[in-house]
């Protein structure tokens, strides 16, 4: 009888201990190429922003990908240099046709793309709608299942926020105050007025502030440093920034609106 109870109180405390607890996630070794253009994987796997592929201008953006035999992809983390309307991920069926496997609308410049389906060994990303640019991939890791090394920055899109955080451009970005934000509980996401053309170095600073919702930009125009009054007032007349505001306003849902 003892014995029985001993045994007993071991399954339970089996049953009590965290369940889905996943190993680190294994790097997985791909090729690329761009249609027949063969694209060097380390420029896409470095970590550097400042090695990249550009596509050109006006170009589809296909990127195709080449995994090894047995291979199990699970994450796609993916750097742009700026937001695109969409990304799909497809891959080769049967019939050699490339059938979408999943897409996402407005992702943000960074990313990570996750999908439980098995794939095929042969993939494609297509990049779509990238606002007045070339489509340029600064980063592509792909991993399996597990958890993400802590580099990789996993932003969350289309998230409501406890602030919405609004600046004019992003050099105006205060990071520590982003920094008390999140060390506070309460989560922001920041609205740059202007557009960067890159929009990375921003990325870098919210993520290692704390915040995990990606930037959003509106599109007035930018302002040289050196503008004077009336310039900006030409630039910025009342009527599109209060539309502009009020819509981010309205879009967001937040509880507070903090203006710098």
């Amino acid at each position: 009888m003892k014995r029985m109870i001993l045994l007993l109180l071991m399954l339970a405390l089996v049953c009590m201990l965290p369940s889905g607890v996943l190993a680190d996630a294994a790097p997985i070794a791909a090729d690329y190429a761009n249609g027949k253009t063969v694209i060097d994987a380390a420029i896409l796997e470095d970590g550097d922003a400042a090695t990249s592929y550009a596509f050109k201008g006006g170009q589809a953006a296909v990127l195709t990908i080449t995994l090894p035999e047995g291979a199990q992809p699970v994450s796609f983390c993916v750097q742009l240099k700026v937001s695109p309307a969409s990304v799909t991920l497809k891959q080769k069926n049967d019939a050699g046709k490339y059938t979408a496997v999943q897409t996402l609308t407005a992702p943000g410049a960074q990313f990570v793309l996750t999908t439980d389906a098995a794939l095929s060994s042969s993939l494609q990303l297509e990049i779509a709608g990238v606002k007045n640019a070339a489509v340029t991939l600064q980063e592509l890791r792909i991993f399996s299942e597990g958890d993400l090394p802590a580099d990789v920055h996993a932003f969350l899109p289309g998230q409501h926020s406890d602030i919405l955080y609004i600046v004019p451009a992003a050099g105006d970005v205060d990071a520590a105050l982003l920094s008390d934000w999140a060390a506070s509980g309460r989560t922001s996401q920041v609205l740059c007025l202007t557009a960067p053309e890159d929009e990375s170095a921003l990325a870098d600073i919210l993520w290692a502030a704390g915040v995990d919702r990606y930037p959003a930009f509106g599109d007035m125009k930018a302002l040289p440093a050196d503008a004077t009054a009336q310039q900006a007032e030409k630039a910025w007349a009342d009527t599109p920034l209060t539309k502009a505001l009020t819509s981010a306003i309205r879009a967001s849902q937040a509880q507070l609106v903090v203006y710098d």
